[in-house]
């Protein structure tokens, strides 16, 4: 409630939000694809890995679009953990 309202005529999204969004599914869709395809599974086996990988690729992507993808930045460039008082606060 520290913000001020987004005016009525801005997007929700912005098109660098849609890129990302559309990437990561793109991606993640990819991946799902070819598991789907993999040879030498039977049909059981592939929907098994399938619906794991988008179980935990969804899970992961959360993550990372979240508080993840700043923690992980912080520490492969160094410095210090940050203190969060909530999901969106520095």
């Amino acid at each position: 409630m520290r913000q001020p309202p987004r005016p009525p005529e801005a997007p929700l999204f912005g098109a660098a939000t849609w890129r990302k969004d559309l990437l990561q599914g793109g991606v993640l869709a990819v991946l799902a694809l070819a598991l789907a395809f993999w040879p030498g599974l039977d049909v059981e086996g592939q929907r098994s890995l399938v619906f794991s990988l988008l179980l935990l690729g969804g899970g992961v992507l959360v993550w990372l679009n979240g508080l993840g993808l700043w923690l992980l930045l912080t520490a492969v460039i160094g410095g210090s953990w940050p203190r969060r008082s909530g999901w969106g606060e520095p």
